[in-house]
């Protein structure tokens, strides 16, 4: 999956992460917030595929796929 810029993404545990920035010389290359279930918001940084940890080879924090309002809302 390619991760675009300005998209909301899901993590692999239901997540939601806004994308905000990329920095392509940067291994982390994308920038998101991460809203968790507490209701705070932090920055996280992604691969530009989407992996959260690239020393693991699933993180819970992998972002799968794009958040769609319609998926939400069933």
């Amino acid at each position: 999956m390619q991760i675009e810029l300005g998209k909301t993404y899901l993590t692999r545990d239901g997540q939601k992460v806004k994308n905000i920035c990329t920095d392509m010389n940067n291994e982390y290359s994308v920038v998101g917030i991460l809203t968790e279930r507490d209701g705070r918001e932090y920055v996280s940084s992604f691969t530009e595929d989407g992996s959260h940890d690239i020393d693991n080879e699933c993180s819970d924090y992998d972002l799968v796929e794009e958040y769609s309002q319609k998926r939400s809302e069933n």
